[in-house]
């Protein structure tokens, strides 16, 4: 099973990944033109799972950090620039 989650998150970044990609190779292809307007991807995480919590510092010893494990990403937005392009 754990390889089969592996696979899965990888693949998940792969995707994402790949419309970045071709959203920059759009940004290059129309930087040129007329009124252009740029495109940003932003990504997010689809789901994490908590393999240990956190405790809080206790006398002279510090706290533990959580240990969370991503499921995968997934492309969160695609914000577009629509400020006033060149003439």
């Amino acid at each position: 099973m754990a390889l089969i989650r592996a696979m899965n998150t990888s693949i998940s970044g792969l995707r994402s990944q790949g419309y970045r990609i071709d959203t920059i190779g759009d940004n290059l292809a129309n930087s040129t033109t007329t009124s252009f307007k740029t495109a940003r991807v932003g990504f997010q995480t689809m789901l994490s799972q908590t393999l240990r919590f956190g405790t809080s510092p206790q006398g002279f010893l510090g706290g533990i950090d959580p240990q969370p494990f991503g499921l995968g990403v997934n492309v969160g937005s695609s914000a577009h620039n629509f400020n006033r392009g060149d003439l």
